[in-house]
C-alpha cells in the first residue's frame, strides 16, 4: 500500500476520504459509548468533531509516511482532554472513543490491503500512534482534573466559610446553589493508621491515602452536597439531610456513617454530632467542636456522641466552685491509684464486679476488698445507688479540675 493522496485516490486503491472517515468515526462513538449520547449537541457537531478530525489527518499522514508521529502533534488531543475533563467527562469513555477511533482507521486499512507485510507495518504505526495520543489525552486529562478538583474544594471551603459566618445562604444564592433542609454537622477526631506508625513505609502516602478515604466516604454518604474540612487527625463535615425529625432511625443512619468513616479511615473515629438548619450551623459547630473536647478530655472511647451523650462532664467544663469540691471528694485515693483504677473500672462497667474482676485480672472477692477501702477512705460507697451519682461527678470532676487549671 503506497497511498499518495489520502484525501480520494491512492495508486490502484481507493482510501477513504479524510471527512467520510471522520463522520463515521463519530457516529461509531456515539452508537458505541452511551456517555457521548447525553452530551451536548453543540460539543458533538464542533469541539468533539474537531478534534477527531485532527487526529484522522495525524492518523493518515502517519500511515502515508510509515512513521509514528511525534507525541506533540497530538497537543490539541490533550488540550481537548483538559476540557473534557473539566467538563465532567469521564477518562474511561474518552480513551475508549479514542479506540473506536483507531479500530475504524485499522478496519478501513485492513479493507484495501492484503499484503500481510505491509499490513503489519501499518498495524504497528497506527498502534503506535494510539499509544502516543493516549499519553497526551491522559496527561491532559489529569491537568483538568486536578484543576477541577481545585475548583470544587475552593467552592467546598468557600462555602464552609460561608456557613461558619452565617452567610450561608447569601453566598449560595450568588452560586446559584440549593442549600438542604438540614445539615449533620460532624465534628470529629481521627487515630492513626497503622501504615502511619510503620518504620518501612512512607507515611506521607498513607496518611494522603487515609484523608482520601474518609473524604470519599463522606461525599459518598452525602453525594455532592457534602462539605468537609479533613486533616489527618479531624476536621469538620457538613453531610445534607433532606429532612429529619430527630427519630432513633435518623440517629442510626448518622452512626452509620461515622461506622463507615471508621472503616474507610482504618482507625478508631471520634465523631461529636448535631443536626442543624443552614442559619444554625455556627452554633450547632461550636457546640460539637466542645463536645469533641469534652470526649477527649475525659478520654471516653471512640464512637458518636452528641451533647446529651456528655452533660455531666460538660457541665464540670463551665465555671464552677462546685467542680472543686466535687474533685475533692475523692482526694483520699490519690495516694491509693489500685483503689481508684478499681473504683473507675467498676463505674465504667455499670456497677457489675465480676466484670470489673476480669477486665482488672483479680479475683472478685479483691474487687470487693477494694471497694470496701474505697468505702472506708472517703465515705461513698460504690454499691449504693445514692453515693454512685456523687462518685461518677467526682471522677468527672477530677478529670475537669486539671483542665480548668490549664
Amino acid at each position: 500500500m503506497n497511498p499518495k493522496d489520502l484525501d480520494g485516490t491512492t495508486e490502484g486503491r481507493p482510501m477513504p476520504v479524510r471527512s467520510a472517515l471522520a463522520d463515521s468515526i463519530l457516529d461509531r462513538v456515539i452508537a458505541e459509548v452511551p456517555f457521548y449520547r447525553t452530551l451536548p449537541h453543540e460539543l458533538l457537531i464542533h469541539d468533539a468533531y474537531s478534534i477527531v478530525q485532527q487526529n484522522v489527518d495525524i492518523v493518515l499522514d502517519a500511515l502515508r509516511e510509515r512513521r509514528v508521529p511525534d507525541r506533540e502533534k497530538f497537543s490539541p488531543a490533550k488540550e481537548s482532554a483538559r476540557r473534557r475533563a473539566e467538563e465532567g467527562v469521564p477518562l474511561p469513555e474518552l480513551l475508549d472513543a479514542y479506540a473506536i477511533g483507531v479500530r475504524a482507521v485499522w478496519d478501513s486499512v485492513a479493507e484495501q490491503e492484503a499484503d500481510p507485510a505491509e499490513l503489519r507495518e501499518l498495524t504497528a504505526v497506527l498502534f503506535g500512534a494510539l499509544r502516543q495520543a493516549c499519553s497526551e489525552v491522559a496527561a491532559g486529562y489529569l491537568t483538568g482534573h486536578e484543576t477541577s478538583t481545585q475548583d470544587r474544594r475552593e467552592l467546598e471551603h468557600s462555602m464552609i466559610s460561608a456557613l461558619l459566618d452565617g452567610r450561608g445562604a447569601e453566598v449560595a444564592s450568588g452560586l446559584a446553589l440549593q442549600l438542604p433542609a438540614y445539615y449533620l454537622v460532624a465534628s470529629l477526631a481521627f487515630g492513626r493508621h497503622p501504615d502511619e506508625l510503620a518504620t518501612d513505609l512512607d507515611t506521607t502516602v498513607a496518611t494522603h491515602r487515609k484523608i482520601r478515604r474518609i473524604r470519599d466516604a463522606l461525599h459518598w454518604h452525602g453525594r455532592e452536597g457534602t462539605l468537609s474540612s479533613i486533616t489527618a487527625t479531624g476536621g469538620l463535615a457538613l453531610v445534607p439531610q433532606p429532612a429529619w425529625t430527630g427519630s432513633e432511625r435518623d440517629w442510626a443512619g448518622a452512626r452509620a456513617l461515622v461506622g463507615h468513616l471508621e472503616r474507610s479511615a482504618g482507625t478508631h473515629v471520634v465523631a461529636a454530632l448535631a443536626v442543624t438548619a443552614p442559619g444554625e450551623v455556627p452554633d450547632a459547630v461550636a457546640e460539637t467542636r466542645e463536645v469533641l473536647t469534652v470526649v477527649q478530655e475525659f478520654r471516653h472511647p471512640p464512637g458518636t456522641y452528641r451533647l446529651q451523650d456528655v452533660l455531666v462532664e460538660y457541665q464540670l467544663t463551665r465555671p464552677s466552685a462546685a467542680t472543686e469540691h466535687l474533685a475533692a471528694l475523692l482526694a483520699p485515693l490519690d495516694g491509693h491509684p489500685a483503689l481508684l483504677e478499681t473504683l473507675q473500672t467498676f463505674m465504667r462497667g455499670g456497677g457489675n464486679r465480676r466484670a470489673t474482676a476480669t477486665r482488672l485480672h483479680l479475683h472478685p472477692n479483691s474487687v470487693d476488698y477494694r471497694l470496701h477501702r474505697v468505702h472506708q477512705l472517703t465515705g461513698l460507697d460504690p454499691t449504693e445507688l445514692e453515693d454512685t451519682q456523687r462518685i461518677a461527678a467526682a471522677l468527672a470532676a477530677r478529670r475537669a479540675v486539671p483542665r480548668r487549671a490549664g
